[in-house]
């Protein structure tokens, strides 16, 4: 259905709009929420049991602590997937009936954040652990039965943190993922771009470790071209006041 899904940190709902012009009643307007919250979820927290919310578009519910970010479309399943901080889980939204149909649980891992491949197969899991600090990347194969959880090796990824500006992207075509590292105090390895062959995931390969002008802080995009070919990369250097290009081919 032709419908725009839209987060709520301090609600704990996604609510949704209708976006299809033949269907008049719906078009530009608020047409349900969806209550994330959880019994589990709220204990993890120190709340008590969720009660019962309508999820009418006119009535909002009682505001809970999942704390959802970011929300991503699979075209490989036709499912929505969000991200519950608080209750460390991503759960699976089918967009027709509004109902959450799966739910995983990343409790016992070191992932917080995530992204989607290209194709919709794969959830791209992001993570940390503090001492000694270290990047960690995961995914979720959503065209495989039992949809099974990878952790994957990335050695090169021992020293970093995470970078609060964007820290990894896929090209259009999938076949190349792109991971900035951040300059956090803990870190021992900063001003990174790493650049990995993502066209067989679940296995990533390094392609390069470039290193970056020294600066406080770092964003990027890709220039795609063609069939969504990464052709170059433009990182920002906050403090150094400039911009690295990067030849992707």
């Amino acid at each position: 259905p032709k419908r725009v899904f839209i987060s709520s940190t301090t609600a704990g709902e996604i609510a949704v709009i209708g976006n299809d012009p033949a269907i008049p009643a719906e078009y530009q307007k608020l047409i349900g929420r969806i209550d994330l919250c959880t019994d589990a979820g709220e204990a993890l927290n120190g709340q008590g049991a969720c009660d019962v919310n309508a999820n009418a578009a006119n009535i909002p519910n009682t505001p809970n602590k999942s704390n959802p970010h970011g929300i991503r479309f699979s075209k490989q399943t036709g499912k929505i997937y969000s991200i519950q901080e608080n209750y460390r889980t991503i759960v699976e939204i089918d967009p027709s009936s509004l109902l959450v149909t799966k739910t995983f649980d990343l409790s016992t891992t070191a992932y917080t954040g995530y992204g989607i491949s290209p194709n919709g197969r794969f959830l791209l899991l992001r993570g940390s652990v503090a001492a000694p600090a270290a990047t960690k990347f995961g995914v979720i194969d959503l065209g495989t039965a039992g949809t099974p959880l990878v952790d994957l090796v990335t050695p090169e990824q021992d020293g970093t943190l995470p970078s609060s500006g964007g820290s990894f992207k896929f090209s259009p075509d999938g076949n190349r993922l792109y991971v900035l590292a951040g300059n956090a105090a803990t870190a021992t390895k900063k001003d990174k771009l790493f650049a990995y062959d993502s066209s067989a995931l679940p296995a990533l390969t390094l392609l390069s470790e470039i290193q970056l002008a020294l600066s406080g802080a770092h964003s990027f995009d890709i220039l795609a071209q063609g069939a969504g070919v990464a052709t170059f990369i433009v990182v920002s250097n906050s403090t150094h006041n400039s911009i690295s290009v990067i030849n992707a081919t």
